[in-house]
C-alpha cells in the first residue's frame, strides 16, 4: 500500500476514532485522594469501555493524589477525546493520557 494512502488511512482512524475497539489502550487517570476511584469511573467505563484490566496504582504528589493504570478497549464507535473528555469532567480527576496500542507492563 503505498504511503499516501496509508497516512490518508491513519488519519481518517484519527478523526473517526476507529480501530480504538479493535486494540487493547493504555489509560493513565490521576484522581486525588479523596475520590473513591471505583465509584467516579464506573458511570463513564459502562457507557465506553468495553473490557478493562486494573493494572496498577502509584501515588503521586506527595500522596495528594493517586496514578491508576488501565488497560482497556473502547466500545466501537467511542471517540478516544470524546472519552477523555468525559473522564476529565469527572470531579477529583486531575489528568488522563490514553493511549492506544501502548503496552501497560503488569
Amino acid at each position: 500500500m503505498p504511503v499516501t494512502m496509508l497516512l490518508m488511512r491513519a488519519k481518517a482512524e484519527t478523526e473517526t476514532g476507529t480501530g480504538w475497539s479493535e486494540a487493547d489502550s493504555a489509560l493513565n487517570i490521576r484522581v486525588g485522594l479523596g475520590a473513591d476511584v471505583k465509584v467516579v469511573l464506573a458511570p463513564a467505563f459502562a457507557k465506553s469501555v468495553a473490557s478493562h484490566d486494573f493494572v496498577s496504582v502509584t501515588s503521586a504528589k506527595g500522596g495528594a493524589a493517586f496514578d491508576y493504570t488501565y488497560r482497556l478497549r473502547l466500545n466501537a464507535g467511542v471517540f478516544p477525546a470524546d472519552f477523555v473528555k468525559e473522564l476529565n469532567q469527572i470531579e477529583g480527576v486531575q489528568s488522563v493520557d490514553l493511549r492506544r496500542g501502548e503496552p501497560v507492563d503488569v
